[in-house]
């Protein structure tokens, strides 16, 4: 089975689910270093299948995913 693209997922988290949408922040700040970045949103990931937040669980993923795509692999740039 393939990849799914970040973009694939947020689509997903962005359809309304019970009647509105769901707005969320990212788990880390923009002034994080890579590291720091994904350690933060892994925690969050840990933290939310703890919690068997299914929804917040694909949010970590998305995030995640972004981080890995756009800033953890210099050939995509």
């Amino acid at each position: 089975m393939g990849s799914v693209c970040y973009q694939d997922v947020l689509q997903d988290l962005l359809m309304p689910n019970e009647g509105h949408a769901v707005g969320y922040m990212p788990p880390y700040s923009n002034g994080m270093e890579l590291e720091e970045k994904f350690n933060v949103t892994l925690r969050a990931l840990f933290h939310a299948k703890r919690l068997q937040n299914r929804s917040l669980q694909l949010f970590c993923a998305y995030f995640l995913e972004k981080i890995l795509e756009e800033e953890a692999d210099p050939l995509s740039k």
